[in-house]
């Protein structure tokens, strides 16, 4: 983990703790939860990054990149 990274995260826990979010009812299942979700998607993520090409990630983007600016005039349009 970055520096930046690791003061972001102190931040927002002293500013929950401050307003008291963290001591309401389901905030800590909550994150018992998300924290191996959040884990989970990483390890898939890393499998698929090293199992796809450059051309592939790109040709991805692009196809994104056309939906929504198709999206974008179909709505300017109508």
């Amino acid at each position: 983990m970055t520096l930046t990274t690791i003061f972001s995260i102190g931040l927002r826990l002293i500013a929950f703790a401050v307003t008291g979010l963290l001591t309401q009812d389901g905030v800590w299942l909550t994150a018992a939860a998300a924290i191996p979700a959040g884990l989970l998607a990483v390890y898939v993520a890393s499998r698929i990054f090293r199992v796809i090409s450059r051309e592939m990630v790109m040709r991805a983007v692009g196809s994104c990149c056309s939906r929504a600016a198709r999206s974008l005039i179909a709505r300017g349009l109508g």
